[in-house]
């Protein structure tokens, strides 16, 4: 799922916390903008737009990345959440992945919160900082 700048809120729902599963995704927000010749204080506040509302989801959360240039919602995980990305104030390069030194940060993104009702493993979870991968 991608936006090029803000994207609303994300709703995985199931009676059984089997399909109601996010797996092997990414949902990003505001990893299309356009910041080439664009200032410095401009291109932060592009990124500082470009957010991505809450995300709930019955089930899991495995394999998959949660991006946006700005603030991201709260996130609510109803089974366990693994092997995953949630990143806050990231613009990811041309090659749309952490890493590679081309991609943008900004510093003010937050996170309102994250719940997980299950495990946690082997994720991070990252707001408002430049971070490598």
């Amino acid at each position: 799922m991608w936006a090029g700048t803000n994207l609303g809120a994300v709703t995985v729902k199931s009676n059984d916390v089997i399909n109601g599963t996010i797996d092997s995704s990414a949902i990003f927000a505001g990893q299309l903008l356009d910041l080439d010749g664009v200032t410095s204080a401009a291109q932060l506040a592009k990124l500082a737009l470009a957010k991505l509302g809450a995300i709930s989801v019955t089930g899991s959360i495995t394999n998959s990345q949660l991006v946006a240039g700005g603030s991201i919602g709260a996130v609510t995980v109803g089974k366990n959440l693994t092997d995953s990305l949630i990143l806050a104030g990231a613009m990811f390069g041309g090659d749309q992945a952490l890493g590679g030194g081309d991609d943008t940060f900004q510093r003010v993104a937050a996170i309102a919160s994250v719940t997980v009702k299950g495990a946690l493993a082997r994720t991070s979870v990252a707001a408002g900082g430049e971070f490598r991968g």
